[in-house]
């Protein structure tokens, strides 16, 4: 098993911290499986990625037409496909709110959104849905939803913010196009410093726990997990990458 490419770190830089030579590679299997379930387990954690590990990843990605599927030109993660979200109020079911001005809000699945004019980015975009048939698919409509001038978009936060009136109720009534998550540094992860430490004090726990086992559990990363959050700075890093769930 290889390191998955939206792991939060890397076998080199996990070698370097359970004491492994860079030249020993007896165990590099096994290491990188280590990783791949603790980035798993902070992903779980910090509701940054659902639907079976689509959608909200914590490297970045890009949302659009995954009918010709490509990775992200610098983070090598896989792109999916748009975000759909219905517009309905969660009061009734739904997945948007209406703050203290009345205007609709959404919490997208992914942050930070990366910049329009960012190498290997894509163009913000809201499309509301024109109607949908079983003959011609969805049709969408591009146009009448303008960043600025219809709604603001909170980059660092994910957070959706129309200007005025709320969301049309429906079903995947709306659609949104970009690119999100971590892109930090010049070389992988590409994940702030202290989101990589989590990731390399679970990857060393269920490593020391594992490496005498010859068959695998997932009691063992469970009980390395509960273990790493104990520690205070390991819960404030975790709190501080986690994703509201209203």
């Amino acid at each position: 098993m290889a390191v998955n490419a939206d792991a939060l770190t890397t076998l080199a830089n996990l070698k370097a911290a359970v004491g492994i030579a860079t030249a020993d590679t007896s165990k590099d299997t096994y290491l990188e499986q280590c990783i791949n379930r603790a980035t798993w387990l902070i992903e779980d954690t910090t509701n940054r990625k659902f639907n079976e590990g689509q959608n909200g990843g914590l490297k970045a990605r890009k949302y659009t037409d995954i009918t010709t599927p490509s990775t992200h030109g610098t983070t090598g993660v896989s792109n999916e496909d748009y975000i759909y979200f219905s517009g309905t109020n969660k009061m009734h079911g739904g997945d948007t709110i209406t703050d203290e001005r009345g205007c609709g809000v959404f919490y997208l699945p992914a942050y930070p959104v990366r910049a329009n004019s960012e190498t290997n980015s894509v163009t913000f975009a809201l499309a509301v849905l024109n109607g949908r048939s079983n003959s011609g698919g969805d049709d969408w409509d591009t146009t009448a939803y303008a960043e600025n001038d219809n709604y603001v978009v909170d980059r660092p936060n994910g957070v959706l913010r129309l200007l005025s009136g709320c969301f049309i109720p429906g079903t995947r009534n709306y659609r949104v196009t970009m690119a999100a998550g971590f892109l930090y540094g010049a070389a992988q992860p590409y994940v702030p410093p202290d989101l990589e430490g989590v990731c390399i004090e679970l990857a060393k726990g269920i490593f020391r726990d594992n490496r005498n086992v010859t068959s695998e559990s997932i009691g063992t990363w469970s009980r390395s997990y509960d273990k790493a959050r104990e520690d205070p700075y390991v819960q404030r890093i975790l709190q501080k990458y986690t994703r509201p769930v209203l």
